[in-house]
Parts: C-alpha cells; structure tokens; sequence
C-alpha cells in the first residue's frame, strides 16, 4: 500500500515516514497542499492520503476541496492529521474517511493506516 503524507513540519513528517516504512508500507511525502498536488500528478495515486490542516501555501482544507473536485483523485481515502482543536469537525466537514489528534501515538497511526488498508481491499473493519 502507498501513503502519501502531507505535512509541513519536517521532524513530524520523517517520523510518519519512518515509522511506516518500517511497516512495509510505500510512502512518499509532500510539505504542503500545492505539493501534494504536484506529486499526485506525477506519481502512481496513492491507496491513501495522510493530511495535516494548518500548513503554509495551500493548506489541507484548500488541498481537499481541490482533492475532492478532481474525479481522478477524489476516490483516495484521506485520514486528517491535526493539532487543531477541533480536527473531528473538520474531518467530518472535509469527508475524511479518519482523522487523529496531534500528539498521536506510534499505536493510534498505525491502527488508523491499517484499518484504512482494510477497507481498501473491502475486508470488513
């Protein structure tokens, strides 16, 4: 499976990274929204969609507005990733499949990506 994770924070990002790469999981990354979008166009699409909110440039909301607007792209699963305070709100305004609050642990991510993973393949969750 192929995550592309969305985060301007360096550390924050090589972390996720790391972490499932070390899973097996194919990753690539991106700092910001309009990055996403070039990577989309340029890559094979990605089975899921890992994305912080509060980012410079172009930021996760505008990133999946542009991502659900597009026919070819609307269909990746995205999980929202975001210290913001109310990040259950905006995943549920945003349709994001699932969404965790920064801090998030190694266990909360990994369970998250994986019952996305299942859900890909159409196993039940």
């Amino acid at each position: 499976m192929s995550i592309l994770i969305v985060e301007d924070d360096d550390g924050v990002r090589d972390t996720i990274a790391g972490i499932l790469r070390d899973e097996g999981y194919t990753v690539e990354t991106a700092s910001h929204g309009a990055a996403a979008l070039r990577r989309l166009g340029e890559l094979p699409l990605p089975s899921l969609i890992l994305l912080d909110l509060m980012m410079p440039g172009m930021d996760g909301i505008d990133f999946r507005t542009r991502q659900q607007a597009d026919p070819a792209l609307r269909g990746i699963p995205v999980v929202i990733i975001s210290a913001r305070p109310d990040v259950a709100r905006q995943a549920e305004r945003l349709h994001a499949d699932a969404f965790l609050q920064k801090p998030m642990s190694f266990e909360e991510l990994l369970h998250v990506v994986q019952n996305r993973a299942i859900t890909e393949v159409g196993a039940p969750e």
